[in-house]
């Protein structure tokens, strides 16, 4: 019994090893297992015939050298384009992927024929452009000075995409909102931009900071208690984010919380009954939290 234990254990390892051994990073730019995953899920079992080593090769490069079990050798300098970890790494697992694919086609194998079995390839592929979309909502709160009349509570909608390594965001806005005091309710819809980047480290690269404008169309509008009319007006929002994003498995969304805070603008400032009662003055304080996903 003990010695079918030992046999049972013994192949089980032969059959496991490939899969585990197949892959040796040396690399802190990188999840090692992130990119195993993701380039056994591109593969399948034509991983076994390969062992492939990657190392730094400076900042954003990767030095890899894929073997063949045929002795093969295949050596590339790897630019990586994305900023966070999780991102390069499904970037390296899509690049080795398609080495691999490349290797094993049949016309690159009969060309490779008449050669030595030894081969190395120096050209670097195209890197791929990182853009990533995202949506994201959640409440809003506004407070004003003492003399405007109350704060106002809702909830805002924020959608993005992240341009140049997750450095620049194109962003539309949308947020309603009340004002209990008054019975106001408000509407805002705005485009903006905004821009940041990733702390540094194989971990602190989920923490995102930077800031941004939104220029708004505002729209008041009142309740039975409040004056039978409407308004439009200009509004905008300049704000400091802070966006936590959690790596979900490749092929997946990954989870993001956004938090917002800054100066909510109206101009011109809007009254009601005259000149002596402010609505809403030029500057109020707001801060928001969104919860959302990445693609």
């Amino acid at each position: 019994m003990r010695a079918l234990l030992i046999g049972a254990s013994i192949a089980a390892a032969r059959l496991t090893a490939p899969a585990a051994e197949a892959l040796h990073i040396e690399s802190a730019q990188i999840d090692g297992q992130r990119a195993a995953a993701g380039l056994r899920a591109r593969v399948g079992a034509d991983l076994d015939a390969w062992t492939i080593r990657v190392d730094d090769h400076g900042p954003g490069q990767l030095a890899v050298t894929l073997t063949r079990d045929d002795g093969r050798v295949i050596e590339r300098t790897l630019q990586l384009t994305a900023s966070d970890i999780d991102e390069r790494s499904r970037e390296l697992a899509a690049a080795l992927a398609v080495l691999i694919d490349a290797a094993d086609a049949p016309d690159e194998a009969a060309s490779d024929a008449d050669t030595s079995a030894h081969h190395v390839d120096t050209a670097a592929p195209t890197p791929a452009t990182s853009v990533r979309p995202w949506i994201g909502a959640g409440p809003h709160l506004g407070v004003g000075r003492l003399r405007a009349p109350s704060a106002e509570i809702g909830l805002s909608l924020l959608a993005g995409v992240g341009l140049l390594n997750d450095h620049l965001h194109p962003l539309l806005g949308v947020t309603y909102s009340v004002a209990p005091i008054v019975d106001a309710h408000l509407v805002r819809i705005g485009v903006g931009l905004a821009a940041g980047a990733p702390l540094r480290g194989r971990k602190r690269e989920r923490l995102w900071f930077g800031g941004g404008a939104l220029p708004q169309a505002l729209w008041l509008g009142f309740g039975p208690r409040g004056p039978a009319t409407s308004i439009w007006s200009g509004a905008g929002q300049l704000f400091a984010i802070a966006r936590l994003r959690a790596p979900s498995r490749p092929g997946r969304p990954d989870l993001q919380v956004m938090l917002r805070s800054g100066a909510d603008l109206t101009l011109p400032p809007l009254r009601i009954h005259g000149e002596s009662t402010v609505l809403r003055g030029s500057a109020r304080w707001f801060g928001a939290i969104e919860l959302g996903v990445a693609w």
